[in-house]
C-alpha cells in the first residue's frame, strides 16, 4: 500500500499518490546503506551537470529548475522548496554518472562509510560522504565504461563496465581488479549529433597510439552494442565514421559512441537523427 507520510497521500490535484520524492530529471542506480538505511542516487544530467542525492521524504531535487547546483531553463530561478544535491560535477571527460553503494566492506577501511560512485565516459570512481564540509576522493582514475556497481556477498564493491564481458573488484584504491591505464587520448566530435544515412568524423590527439589500433562502437541505452567501421587517417589525426552498414539497426535516439585503443575506453553522449 502507499504510506500515509507519502507527500501526496489523498491529495485532489491528481498527483501520483506513490510518489515519495521529486524533481529528479534520470537517476542511474540507486542504493541503500545497509548500515543508515540513507538512500543515496546518481542523477544524469542534462547536458552539462551530473548530480549526487541522498533521497528524503517529500523534498523536490530541483529538476528542472536547476541542473545539479546550477540554474537550467527557469525565468527566475526561484530555489524556494529545492534540495540541492550533495555534490555536482561538470562534463568534460566525465558524461554521465554512474551510483554505486556506500561502502561496507573490510578490504578497504579508509573507505568505510563512504558512497561509491563512478562515471560511465571517463571510467573514474570516487568516494565520498555527506558530511559538512563534502568531500571527494578520486578511487580510481579509469579504465572501464561503468553502467553499474553491485555488492558481493563479503560486501565488496563489484563493478560492471559495457563492452568487457567481466564483473571488477575494487582491490585498492588506484585499480580495479587488472585494469590501469598507461596512456590516454582525447575524444572530440564534430557534432554530437548525427544521422544514420552519412558519415560523421571523430578526432583524437595522441603522440603514440597508432590509429590502426583505434575501434569504435554505438551503445543503446540498453547496452546493445554496433561496430562502427572506421578508415583512419593518422595524418590529420581524423577517425571517419561510416553508419551507413549498421543504419537499419539503429532507432533514432540517445547513444554512446565509444572509442577505445585496447586498452582504455573513452564515451561521449551522442543523439542519432
Amino acid at each position: 500500500g502507499i504510506p500515509s507520510t507519502n507527500p501526496f497521500k489523498g491529495n485532489t490535484s491528481d498527483f501520483k499518490e506513490e510518489i515519495y520524492a521529486y524533481g529528479l530529471r534520470n537517476p542511474w542506480r540507486f542504493s541503500f546503506d545497509k548500515v543508515t538505511g540513507k538512500l543515496w542516487c546518481g542523477d544524469v544530467g542534462q547536458g552539462a551537470w551530473e548530480e549526487v542525492d541522498t533521497i528524503e521524504l517529500g523534498k523536490n531535487y530541483g529538476w528542472n529548475i536547476m541542473e545539479g547546483k546550477h540554474c537550467y531553463n527557469a525565468s527566475d530561478c526561484d530555489q524556494t522548496g529545492l534540495t540541492l544535491p550533495v555534490l555536482d560535477y561538470p562534463h568534460g571527460a566525465e558524461v554521465s554518472i554512474t551510483g554505486g553503494y556506500v561502502y561496507r566492506g573490510s578490504r578497504l577501511p579508509e573507505l568505510q562509510g563512504k558512497y561509491l560512485y563512478g562515471d560511465y565516459g571517463s571510467g573514474k570512481i570516487w568516494a565520498i560522504t555527506d558530511a559538512s564540509p563534502v568531500t571527494n576522493q578520486l578511487v580510481i582514475s579509469g579504465g572501464i565504461n561503468i553502467s553499474s556497481f553491485g555488492v558481493a556477498p563479503d560486501n565488496e564493491v563489484l563493478v560492471v563496465g559495457i563492452g568487457t564481458g567481466r564483473l571488477y573488484k575494487i582491490v585498492n584504491t588506484s585499480s580495479v581488479a587488472e585494469h590501469s591505464v598507461n596512456r590516454s587520448f582525447t575524444l572530440r566530435l564534430a557534432s554530437n549529433k548525427i544521422v544514420r544515412s552519412v558519415s560523421t568524423l571523430i578526432g583524437y590527439v595522441d603522440l603514440t597510439i597508432p590509429t590502426t589500433l583505434i575501434s569504435a562502437s554505438l551503445v543503446d541505452m540498453l547496452g546493445n552494442e554496433f561496430a562502427l567501421p572506421n578508415s583512419a587517417n593518422s595524418s590529420a589525426g581524423m577517425v571517419s565514421l561510416d553508419l551507413k552498414p549498421i543504419a537499419s539497426q539503429l532507432a533514432p535516439g540517445m547513444y554512446f559512441l565509444r572509442v577505445s585503443d585496447g586498452k582504455q575506453a573513452i564515451s561521449n553522449k551522442i543523439v542519432v537523427e
